[in-house]
């Protein structure tokens, strides 16, 4: 009989047995971590969720709260806008008017005092005194000068021992000035 050693195919076949259990257990070691890690982060992710969730409702709130704010705003911003345009139109007819005025007055001899100025839908209306009715003549056609009054009505006249001549006058203003009243 031949005597064989058997030492170290055994010594062999068990290392091998053992790289294998080592690599078989250290795979099952790694899935068990990466099943556990997965799940962490899965419980990491779901748990920031929860967080982002439960400021939804008190976001939706805000969101809407600004919304509202953000309306109000832009509708004070149109008032705002509408109450400039109207006062910068006011501010055009005053304007023109102030220039009529001045010119008016420019027009008006110096014997002659306006007590009364009053503006309404057909033009104005001038009251006052003249020391002759030749000065308020004089002042009629000066008055037919001026581009913006197409047509001038006299009016009430009375004598005044006192200051002499009590007048009226109606004046039509064109389009020019009536445009914005």
């Amino acid at each position: 009989m031949v005597c064989i050693n058997l030492m170290p195919w055994r010594a062999r076949r068990q290392r091998q047995q053992w790289q294998r259990w080592r690599r078989l257990c250290g795979l099952m070691l790694a899935l068990t971590i990466f099943a556990m890690q997965g799940g962490y982060w899965q419980q990491r992710l779901n748990d920031r969720r929860a967080v982002l969730l439960s400021f939804w409702p008190g976001a939706q709130q805000d969101a809407a709260a600004l919304h509202d704010r953000t309306l109000a705003a832009q509708q004070r911003l149109d008032q705002l806008r509408q109450a400039q345009q109207k006062q910068q139109l006011q501010q055009q007819d005053l304007s023109r008017w102030l220039g009529f005025i001045q010119r008016l007055s420019a027009e008006i001899p110096p014997d002659i005092w306006l007590n009364g100025l009053k503006k309404d839908r057909q033009g104005v209306s001038l009251k006052g005194f003249s020391r002759s009715v030749a000065e308020l003549h004089h002042l009629r056609d000066r008055l037919r000068q001026l581009q913006e009054i197409p047509s001038i009505k006299l009016g009430a006249l009375r004598s005044e021992p006192s200051v002499g001549v009590s007048f009226s006058l109606q004046l039509t203003l064109g389009n020019q000035e009536q445009s914005n009243e």
